[in-house]
């Protein structure tokens, strides 16, 4: 039996269209803190209740720095983990990775 291999299994670079989604996330207001400084992406690869899947340009949220990088943040999602940071901010990041994407396909014209 063949195994197929999984796109995202290992990092890709993202399509013109990623590409263009990515920077349009960061454009965007923090998830938590509706801050627009220091935004950054954060690829969504796991569930809340730790179920890991395979990394998506298309599965990512607007985090600031602090709440997505463990040396930035004691409360980052690094160091919490998805489901910790549940706990801790009451954002399901998997279903706010969802969320966002189809924000920009109803704002966005790729």
């Amino acid at each position: 039996m063949r195994h197929e291999t999984f796109p995202y299994k290992r990092a890709v670079e993202p399509t013109a269209a990623q590409q263009r989604y990515l920077k349009w996330v960061v454009q965007q207001p923090c998830i938590v803190t509706g801050r627009y400084d220091d935004v950054t992406k954060h690829h969504v690869t796991a569930g809340r209740d730790g179920g890991r899947f395979t990394r998506s340009h298309w599965l990512v949220v607007p985090l600031v720095r602090e709440l997505h990088q463990h040396d930035h943040g004691k409360d980052s999602v690094e160091r919490l983990n998805h489901g910790g940071f549940f706990e801790e901010h009451g954002v399901d990041l998997e279903i706010a990775a969802l969320h966002t994407l189809v924000r920009y396909l109803e704002t966005e014209r790729p």
